[in-house]
């Protein structure tokens, strides 16, 4: 097992052993990071890098958009 996909398990676990609050923060912060690394992948000239991050970055939105309850 390399050291990324040693990452993403444990990011994975992390998340689905944490409460709803702070797997909100999580999806942010990926949400957040994802924008930045396609960012420099623009400014590089990497658009299928850049393409790959914004598309994970618009999956978590969708997630986030999915989980939000409407107010009554």
């Amino acid at each position: 097992m390399n050291l990324d996909m040693a990452a993403n398990a444990y990011g994975g676990a992390r998340v689905h052993c944490a409460p709803p609050l702070e797997v909100l923060v999580l999806l942010l912060e990926r949400l957040d990071a994802d924008i930045a690394r396609a960012v420099e992948a623009e400014r590089l000239g990497d658009l299928v890098e850049s393409t790959q991050r914004l598309s994970h970055a618009r999956d978590i939105v969708f997630e986030l958009l999915n989980g939000v309850e409407p107010a009554e």
